[in-house]
């Protein structure tokens, strides 16, 4: 079940018999951060839940169209600084750690960011390639069709370091210091 970046499903989870065979895949944000955003969260992460296995990290990136004047994320900040209006920047759901992310990467590096929240990836990237929004912030897997195909270019990665995959993409913290995190 989808809905509140994972609280409902969670919610659904615990509510369902402890039979063994109920399990739940989900993503950072409904463990680390909707229970220190929301007031309340209709389950405790520690007591209602007992994690099975870890499988993986996704990095968190930010693509724009191929043919964006944004070359980099310091252009993109420039741009924003620059700007009479906050430029406009697609992520998946609000409270989701793109949408956090995009937040925190503007305002520690003294950005204008307006984070426009889609339901579902594909959503944000119309927007990116229709030009409603400057650039998008979510997991890479999102974007690798589109980056493959050449409509998107990727302009970072919110990764602590660079990616071993894509040694050449920066990372934010180069523009915005302190500001790191993978899904």
């Amino acid at each position: 079940k989808v809905g509140a970046g994972g609280v409902v499903g969670l919610n659904a989870l615990k509510a369902s018999a402890p039979d063994g065979y109920t399990f739940a895949l989900t993503p950072a944000s409904s463990i680390v951060t909707a229970p220190r955003i929301f007031k309340e969260v209709p389950y405790d992460i520690d007591k209602d839940f007992l994690p099975v296995a870890f499988l993986g990290k996704t990095p968190i990136v930010i693509a724009v169209r191929k043919d964006s004047p944004f070359k980099t994320f310091g252009d993109l900040l420039k741009a924003s600084r620059e700007a009479k209006e906050p430029l406009a920047i697609g992520t998946t759901s609000v409270n989701s750690l793109p949408h956090l992310l995009a937040v925190i990467a503007g305002e520690k590096a003294k950005g204008k960011f307006l984070p426009v929240p889609f339901k579902t990836s594909p959503q944000g990237i119309t927007a990116v390639l229709g030009g409603d929004v400057a650039a998008m912030v979510d997991g890479a897997p999102s974007f690798e069709g589109m980056v493959r195909s050449g409509d998107l270019r990727l302009l970072a990665s919110f990764s602590d370091k660079r990616l071993a995959s894509n040694a050449a993409l920066p990372i934010v913290v180069e523009d915005a210091a302190g500001v790191a995190a993978s899904g």
